[in-house]
């Protein structure tokens, strides 16, 4: 029973070593997506994709927002496609609580506002 529990313990140590291994493989790959993003290149995002297990991990800490969060505020549709493509959630809250599409809906409302606004100031501005 000894030997057995030493095994076990051996397996166990070995195996959380790989473990903490990938996490840290994950943790790079999810990074340099994020800064493919951030850069907006596209085609790079998609390469790295694939190879992130789970694309609903947080990239930014501070903000506890994942890829398809970032995407969504920065108005990346194309981007925004290869990350839900993948297979990411939309449904995942962020840390203030709003999920991509919610962002994604935030975005449009201020931009159709903000273009009204101007509109009727450029009108105003022509009188």
């Amino acid at each position: 029973k000894m030997w057995r529990g030493w095994e076990s313990r051996k397996y166990m140590k070995a195996h959380a070593e790989a473990l903490r291994e990938f996490e840290a493989d994950q943790e790079e790959l999810a990074q340099r997506a994020l800064a493919a993003l951030l850069e907006e290149d596209i085609e790079l995002l998609r390469r790295l994709l694939p190879d992130i297990e789970d694309l609903d991990r947080v990239v930014q800490a501070d903000r506890g927002r994942c890829l398809l969060h970032v995407a969504a505020g920065r108005s990346l549709l194309v981007a925004v496609g290869a990350i839900l493509q993948e297979g990411a959630s939309a449904s995942v809250p962020d840390g203030d609580g709003q999920t991509a599409l919610s962002i994604a809906e935030a975005k449009v409302f201020f931009h159709r506002t903000r273009g009204a606004r101007n509109a009727a100031a450029m009108e105003n501005a022509s009188r």
